[in-house]
C-alpha cells in the first residue's frame, strides 16, 4: 500500500536575538506527478532565501542605528570641543594685556590648546562626515533590501524612521549654537576666534 501526499507543510523557526524568534513557513498542494520530497526541497530553500534576506535587513537596520549614534557622538564631541575653543579664546582674550611673566607663559600654553583644539575639530568633523557616509550608505542598502523582500512584511512605522543624515548641517548648526556661545562670553564674533574651515 502506498501513501499518496496530497500536500507538504515546511516551517522553520529562527532565533533573531534578545530572546525573540521568528517563524517562516510554507504549505504547498502536491500536484499529480510531483515528487513530495522535491516540494519539500523547495519550500526548505523557500524559507531560507525569504529569513537570508530579512537577516540582511536587521544587520543592515543595525548598521545603520549604529551609525547614527556615532553621528550623535561626533555632534556631541564637535559642540563640547567647540565650547572648549570658546572659553581659551576669552581666557586668551583676558590675558593679552597682561605684562606679568605668569599671565605670558599661560597665554602660550593657552595658544598651543588653541591650536590642538582646532585640530580635534578637523578630526572630529572627518569622522561625523565619515559617519553620515557610511549611515547613508546602510540606510541605501537596507532600502534596498526592504524593496526586494515581500511588499508588506515591515510596517510603515518602521520605514517612516530612515532618514539621512546631513553631516556639513550638523557642523554648520553646531556652529552656529557655538557663536551664540561666543557672544555670551564676549568674544568678537570677528576676532581671531574663527571656525576652522577645511
Amino acid at each position: 500500500m502506498s501513501i499518496k501526499v496530497k500536500e507538504v507543510v515546511y516551517s522553520r523557526l529562527f532565533n533573531i536575538g534578545d530572546y525573540s524568534n521568528e517563524r517562516i513557513g510554507f504549505k504547498a498542494e502536491i500536484e499529480d506527478g510531483e515528487n513530495p520530497e522535491q516540494v519539500i526541497g523547495q519550500l526548505i530553500e523557500r524559507v531560507l532565501i525569504i529569513e537570508e534576506s530579512i537577516a540582511l535587513y536587521r544587520e543592515l537596520l543595525r548598521k545603520r542605528e549604529n551609525y547614527a549614534r556615532c553621528v550623535e557622538a561626533s555632534e556631541s564631541d564637535l559642540e563640547k570641543t567647540y565650547k572648549k575653543l570658546a572659553k581659551l579664546e576669552a581666557e586668551r582674550i583676558k590675558l593679552d594685556d597682561e605684562k606679568d611673566e605668569r599671565a605670558r607663559c599661560r597665554l602660550i600654553s593657552i595658544e598651543d590648546e588653541i591650536k590642538d583644539t582646532l585640530e580635534r575639530i578637523k578630526t572630529i568633523k572627518e569622522s561625523l562626515r565619515d559617519y553620515a557616509q557610511k549611515h547613508n550608505e546602510a540606510l541605501r542598502l537596507l532600502r534596498e533590501v526592504r524593496d526586494r523582500i515581500i511588499r508588506g512584511e515591515f510596517p510603515e512605522s518602521v520605514v517612516e524612521q530612515f532618514k539621512e543624515i546631513n553631516a556639513e548641517k550638523i557642523i554648520k548648526e553646531v556652529e552656529d549654537r557655538v557663536s551664540k556661545l561666543k557672544q555670551e562670553y564676549n568674544i568678537d564674533v570677528d576676532d581671531e576666534f574663527e571656525f576652522y574651515v577645511d
